[in-house]
């Protein structure tokens, strides 16, 4: 009882001081601890009350505030609830030599939705193991949705992604990215537009990559998840302009994939690739997938990647087309696409190609 006491005095006096911090609300779903100032977005990270909700007030600029070379500290984000507003977080990087690096090392049974982050010109994003712009790490029930990330996001080892390094039991859905994704250490084993590796009760929807991926060594590259198990991706696409690697081919073998690099007891559904893959030495390249180590597991319905484009020929997923048949909606309704709330072609945007409704609602 004496305990309960203390943690429920404690959590008061945490509201209290809160309150006087934030530009306003109490932090309730209905009234939202109010964020203008990168100040107040650090807070995000202190204290240990849970089950509080965060909404920016206005775009926030972190240049002045990050001022260091190390730039902005990642803290994890535990049954906390930030929504963004559509408000974007601008000239934001973090240079760590640690693990789980982003906004947030990791996100537990927690959310972030309707935001955008912008990495400063010449800085980056970068860790050692799971590493994205949002997140280093979600997991444990999670949920990401309508967030958007751009500019250089980088690991020196393993798992890293545009959104998040690496995701399990988690949801993201309506996510965009036009990062550069790269490792820069040798053995990465997942490195994706959208998630570097995703496992466990994963559902990646609606997503598209507009990046450029970059690998060196052996490495499962996908254009929306690196390597995956159990995991869902539908309804999302790549269209990266290419992907080459960063230094010096070696010997060892490395996987691009145009959905995934590698996977294993996953559904693949209403996907596809239109990206430049140059064939480069030692890569096997995969339009759909390029990587399993028991493809029986996997399933695939109307997935498809544009040969002419991508100038592969093999998957071990999916439907090649023709630039011409990309250009055909009834290609993709044919095939159970939903194009009515879902996707969307348009000849003045992507030479009359899918795109989701999502990231073009101008033209919807």
């Amino acid at each position: 009882m004496k305990k309960f006491l203390l943690f429920f005095i404690m959590l008061c006096l945490w509201v209290g001081k809160a309150q006087a911090q934030f530009a306003g609300g109490n932090g309730t779903v209905g009234n939202p601890y109010l964020i203008s100032t990168p100040q107040q977005l650090a807070l995000l990270g202190t204290g240990n009350a849970i089950d509080l909700y965060f909404k920016l007030m206005n775009d926030i600029d972190m240049d002045g505030y990050l001022t260091t070379m190390s730039g902005w500290t990642p803290f994890t984000l535990y049954k906390r609830h930030l929504d963004g507003a559509n408000f974007t977080i601008r000239n934001f990087y973090s240079n760590q030599d640690s693990d789980e690096v982003g906004l947030f090392s990791t996100i537990e049974l927690g959310s972030v939705k309707n935001l955008r982050i912008t990495i400063k010109a010449g800085e980056k994003v970068r860790g050692q193991k799971r590493v994205g712009a949002i997140a280093g790490y979600a997991h444990n029930g999670s949920y990401i949705s309508n967030c958007y990330a751009e500019g250089n996001v980088e690991a020196g080892d393993d798992k890293v992604g545009g959104i998040v390094g690496e995701i399990s039991n988690t949801t993201i859905e309506k996510c965009k990215t036009q990062t550069r994704v790269r490792n820069s250490g040798i053995n990465l084993q997942g490195i994706g537009g959208i998630v570097g590796s995703a496992f466990n009760s994963c559902l990646i929807s609606e997503c598209v990559s507009d990046g450029v991926l970059f690998t060196n060594f052996t490495s499962y590259v996908g254009g929306i998840v690196g390597t995956c198990s159990f995991t869902q991706v539908q309804n999302s696409y790549f269209k990266g302009t290419h992907i080459t690697p960063f230094g010096s081919p070696n010997s060892e073998l490395y996987y691009f994939g145009g959905i995934a690099g590698s996977a294993t007891n996953s559904v693949f559904l209403n996907c596809y690739a239109s990206a430049t893959i140059p064939p480069y030495p030692f890569q096997i390249a995969g339009g759909v997938l390029a990587h399993s180590t028991n493809i029986s597991t996997c399933t695939f319905t109307g997935c498809f990647w544009d040969s002419t484009t991508t100038g592969v020929s093999t998957s071990l997923g999916g439907t090649p087309l023709t630039f011409a048949q990309t250009q055909t909606p009834s290609t993709f309704t044919n095939a159970g696409w939903d194009f009515a709330t879902i996707w969307h072609a348009h000849p003045t945007y992507f030479d009359n190609r899918p795109f989701l409704r999502n990231e073009c609602y101008e033209l919807t």
